[in-house]
């Protein structure tokens, strides 16, 4: 499923290194992160759960919607060159079983909540860029408090060079869920002038939906003011025109 005639954001022989049998999580902290979509791309659950020595564990899941694409999940494997059905039996995501292919947010919802049950995690926050997100961000607020994260440059850049370095590091551990291995192979990592990076879908087009719920988590785990009640979220439209 993945090439490595590309580079990855993280190097998949480093990524598989740290790719491992999911550990006791009993009673740890935890923060979630959250892409949504609706039919098109995978909606991308990222569960970071901060372990004892300082490490951090990353469970992957993803909901899948064919409602944009004639011919249903079949059609749509062949067009994204991902096995969606084959994932679905190995527990890696849930293809949508709605008449009209949309991703049901409920369901999205119940799944974070039962992960947390089943592990007895305590949730520190639901992470999540605002796009598309004003229905469900009252059901997020009965798990975790919900933080917005802007998913550019400005606000995720630091995260996703942590998460890079702190992954050749063996501080950052992975569940062994394709998902993210794709998504680690499809984004592609741009950097401008001052030194800022971020996710570009330039290469492999989308499907990098787990990729950056990781890096939502990542960005509240490495910024404490992100709890701030005075925190700021600055305009789009501003920094849409502002060469950073």
């Amino acid at each position: 499923m993945v090439s490595k005639s590309v580079n990855s954001y993280i190097d998949d022989d480093i990524l598989t290194k740290n790719m491992i049998d999911k550990p006791n999580l009993n009673g740890l902290n935890c923060v979630i992160g959250l892409d949504l979509s609706v039919k098109r791309d995978i909606t991308g659950i990222s569960i970071v759960s901060l372990l004892p020595d300082e490490k951090l564990f990353v469970d992957s899941y993803g909901f899948v919607g064919n409602g944009a694409t004639e011919g249903g999940i079949t059609q749509k494997e062949k067009a994204d060159k991902i096995p969606y059905q084959s994932l679905e039996r190995a527990g890696m995501l849930s293809i949508t079983t709605d008449k009209n292919g949309i991703i049901q947010y409920d369901e999205v919802i119940q799944f974070i909540k039962n992960y947390i049950a089943d592990n007895h995690l305590n949730p520190l926050a639901v992470c999540y860029d605002p796009f598309n997100a004003s229905i469900i961000e009252g059901k997020m607020e009965e798990i975790a408090p919900a933080v917005k994260i802007r998913q550019r440059n400005i606000e995720m850049s630091e995260a996703i060079k942590n998460l890079n370095q702190w992954t050749r590091e063996g501080r950052v551990q992975f569940s062994k869920n394709e998902l993210f291995r794709i998504a680690n192979h499809n984004v592609q990592i741009v950097e401008n002038d001052s030194g800022l990076v971020y996710g570009s879908k330039k290469r492999n087009g989308n499907k990098i939906d787990n990729i950056f719920a990781t890096w939502d988590a990542m960005t509240f785990i490495t910024n404490e003011n992100l709890m701030d009640p005075d925190r700021v979220i600055y305009d789009d439209d501003y920094y849409s025109n502002y060469d950073f």
